[in-house]
C-alpha cells in the first residue's frame, strides 16, 4: 500500500491518500454483486486497469458505466471504499477526488487521460508502508 498526500480540488487542503498496488486491486475485483456507498472503484479489462473514477453511490455509477454504448469495456473491478478519520464513510466530494486522482496518477489507466495531465496537483508525496 502507498501513501501519497493530495492538494484537495475543491478546498486545496491538503488530504492523506492511501492507495492499494495493482496485484491487491486484481485478486480483490468484484463481479458486479456488491454494492459501496462511497468510494473509489478501478475498471479492469482482461486484468489491465482502463478507468478509475469515484462516486458517493459507486455501485450505480458503475452500473451507469456497463449500460452505456461500448465505448469502454470492462469485465471485472475493485471498489476502495473511502473512510474518514473517524471511520465512517466518506461523504465529501474532495476526498472522493484526492482518492481518486491518487490512482490515476498510480496506475495512468488509458481512459483517464484528461486527469493524468492535469497540473494542478501542487505536490504529491509517495509512501510506501
Amino acid at each position: 500500500m502507498n501513501k501519497l498526500t493530495i492538494i484537495g480540488h475543491l478546498t486545496g487542503a491538503e488530504i492523506e491518500v492511501k492507495t492499494f498496488d495493482q496485484n491487491y486491486i486484481l485478486s480483490n475485483s468484484e463481479d458486479f454483486k456488491k454494492p459501496v456507498v462511497s468510494g473509489v472503484y478501478v475498471l479492469m479489462y482482461r486484468g489491465n486497469i482502463i478507468y478509475v473514477g469515484s462516486s458517493m453511490n459507486v455501485y450505480k455509477r458503475i452500473k451507469s458505466h456497463k449500460q452505456k454504448p461500448r465505448t469502454m469495456v470492462f469485465d471485472s473491478y475493485f471498489i476502495h471504499p473511502v473512510y474518514n478519520s473517524d471511520s465512517t464513510i466518506c461523504n465529501t466530494r474532495d476526498a472522493l477526488l484526492a482518492h481518486e486522482r491518487a490512482y490515476i496518477i498510480k496506475f495512468k489507466p488509458k481512459h483517464n487521460k484528461d486527469y493524468v495531465e492535469d497540473r494542478s496537483i501542487k505536490r504529491i508525496q509517495l509512501k510506501t508502508f
